[in-house]
């Protein structure tokens, strides 16, 4: 779409590139951390050569929505993507960097929320009137599998694939334990993706339970060998104890129509209606017994898929009114 720039600071999220891609914008990434220094300087200077009419922030980053605000003056729109970090504080450092900010949302034209429930939340709050915000969905991108890159050491449809960022809302030690204790553990490789070194005393624990080796760490993956993963699983577990979240998990499983099992939070029972693999995080013996009666029941695992192709569809609708809105605020 011409005359949008999509801006991100830091680290630039699989969303925003493929919203960049399929609205026809222009990606703007500046790798720079706290205190955003450089970031702050080159940001002025990108987008007075680039002269958008609208301009998409990748938030968390308040100081990258302060920023862009107070340079419209420019010319052009803001629009806000809302990560929920932005808006809802699981540390005192998420509250510190972004609580301040939170104010801008009112001067931007459009905000974006990521899921129903959080957009409900913002206008609850005060931080965006309803007729600004809109709920956009991860976009569903299909991926060539004849270009997959097999992962050494596992054979395909023998494993359980845990996309994880080993970030703290992520129950991975009680998903360990849940798998280990159940029969499924006698069939299945538990597959657990993602960087393990942000969680090293986490890791570490799961290694010592784990006595007749059915973990596996693959650390961080990418390209063709992550999608190879996805693709030859036999379902996808995602797991959160984190509400107004929709885990990216889902996404990728969606992407080759995988089975899933997922986490009983408030958002994901309204946003997967019906979903018939679903366990409550830490509640001792839950995931165990979901998995074993979903690995043991097809019908429940092609439900599960059918579930999430709902989500696919509202994804697509949700992307057309986002280019719709977009190209009202561009002219």
């Amino acid at each position: 779409m011409e005359k949008v720039v999509f801006i991100a600071w830091s680290r630039l999220s699989p969303r925003t590139k493929l919203l960049a891609d399929i609205v026809g914008g222009e990606l703007v990434f500046i790798n720079d951390g706290p205190p955003y220094i450089r970031a702050w300087f080159r940001t002025k200077r990108v987008l007075k050569d680039l002269r958008p009419r609208v301009v998409v922030v990748q938030l968390p980053q308040g100081p990258l929505l302060w920023r862009v605000v107070m340079l419209a003056k420019l010319g052009y729109r803001v629009v806000a993507d809302v990560h929920t970090g932005f808006t809802i504080y699981a540390s005192w450092r998420e509250r510190v960097l972004n609580q301040a900010f939170r104010g801008m949302l009112r001067r931007c034209d459009l905000v974006l929320a990521h899921n129903t429930m959080h957009a409900r939340f913002m206008v609850e709050k005060g931080y965006v009137e309803p007729d600004k915000v809109l709920v956009v969905y991860d976009p569903f991108i299909p991926i060539d599998t004849s270009r997959l890159e097999p992962y050494p050491g596992l054979e395909p449809g023998r494993y359980i694939l845990v996309p994880a960022s080993w970030a703290w809302d992520e129950p991975l030690e009680y998903i360990a334990t849940e798998f280990l204790e159940s029969t499924a553990s006698r069939e299945y490789h538990l597959v657990i993706a993602g960087d393990y070194r942000r969680r090293k005393q986490t890791a570490t624990k799961i290694k010592k339970m784990d006595e007749h080796n059915r973990i596996v760490y693959t650390g961080y993956v990418t390209g063709a060998k992550w999608w190879w993963l996805v693709a030859n699983s036999i379902l996808v577990l995602a797991a959160t104890t984190k509400e107004y979240a929709l885990l990216r998990a889902i996404w990728d499983a969606a992407t080759y129509n995988k089975p899933t099992i997922i986490s009983a939070t408030k958002t994901l029972k309204q946003e997967l209606e019906g979903h018939p693999c679903m366990f409550r995080p830490n509640v001792k013996g839950e995931l165990a017994n979901v998995l074993e009666q979903c690995l043991a029941d097809k019908a429940r695992l092609e439900t599960t898929v059918m579930v999430v192709e709902k989500l696919k569809e509202r994804s697509r609708r949700s992307i057309e009114e986002l280019r719709r809105r977009l190209s009202l605020l561009a002219n």
